[in-house]
């Protein structure tokens, strides 16, 4: 069983990476990336997810999370969230649909986001607001 936050939330983004889908990770652990912790309740992420990608990312997260591909849908259309449960830990991972579409998830906010290592050579996108 996977307990901690970032291990639970690495294997959203391993999911995201492989279909090529725009993200970026933001709240209490993109925030304790630079020294303000604090205990995340969830996980918060920003992507780009289009409706021709939701059955395959349900698909692919079925087995360690509760993933509705209609829940997901729904978020979509009205450009808003869904979550995502750990199964083993019931931690949660919140995904907003990025409201500016593909190109303020590639473009202006990845501009100022930044790049983090974790785990065994695990890459993931972050972003922290500006002072």
């Amino acid at each position: 069983m996977v307990a901690d936050p970032i291990s639970v939330t690495l294997m959203v983004v391993a999911a995201l990476d492989r279909l090529g889908i725009p993200y970026y990770i933001g709240g209490s652990l993109a925030s304790g990336v630079h020294g303000t912790y604090r205990a995340p309740a969830d996980a918060d992420i920003v992507a780009d997810l289009r409706e021709d990608q939701v059955d395959r990312l349900a698909g692919m997260l079925s087995d360690q999370f509760y993933a509705d591909p209609e829940m997901m849908r729904d978020a979509i259309q009205r450009r808003a969230s869904f979550n995502l449960l750990h199964l083993g830990t019931g931690f949660k991972v919140d995904v907003f649909i990025d409201k500016g579409g593909r190109s303020t998830v590639r473009s202006s906010n990845v501009a100022s986001c930044d790049q983090l290592s974790l785990r065994a050579r695990t890459t993931c996108t972050y972003r922290t607001p500006r002072a």
